[in-house]
């Protein structure tokens, strides 16, 4: 048989591989570059309209405290009432998030599981940590959603 090019050596060139880089070692000083700016201008508008959200919250319950209940109005048993009806919500809600809680770990161990096996940003090799990170942010949008409802009881 003829043979038409170099012939081609046995030893074949890996692509090079990334040096890891310790938090220890990035300076401060070091300039971002222009993804990473654009990272964070991504979420500047999420931030910005948490905190609007927040001022308007606290602007809401500042008002709200300054109304005049129960006693004040010459009702004392709205007071009474009031107690009872709060003592009864957060019985609920007890017993309910003792059931929640069962319900996210179970169901996080799941995601858990299925995203390691079959990770979404590459190879099992690349991506290992899909799993924990989409575990981790399941766990972490049910406790925001479990404080959100435990406030807005309080608040009723």
């Amino acid at each position: 048989s003829s043979h038409l090019g170099p012939r081609s050596s046995s030893k074949t060139r890996s692509a090079p591989q990334p040096v890891p880089i310790m938090a220890s070692q990035v300076s401060a000083s070091a300039p971002m570059q222009q993804k990473d700016i654009k990272e964070w201008m991504a979420s500047a508008a999420a931030v910005g309209a948490a905190l609007c959200c927040f001022v308007f919250i606290l602007f809401l319950k500042r008002r709200l405290n300054k109304q005049p209940i129960g006693r004040d109005i010459g009702v004392p048993k709205l007071d009474v009432l009031a107690q009872q009806v709060k003592s009864g919500s957060r019985a609920f809600l007890k017993e309910e998030y003792k059931f929640l809680v069962a319900f996210v770990a179970l169901l996080a161990v799941v995601l858990l599981i299925l995203y390691s096996l079959n990770p979404v940003s590459g190879s099992r090799e690349e991506a290992w940590d899909d799993g924990l990170r989409i575990a981790g942010a399941f766990v972490f949008g049910a406790l925001l959603s479990a404080t959100s409802g435990w406030l807005g009881m309080m608040v009723a």
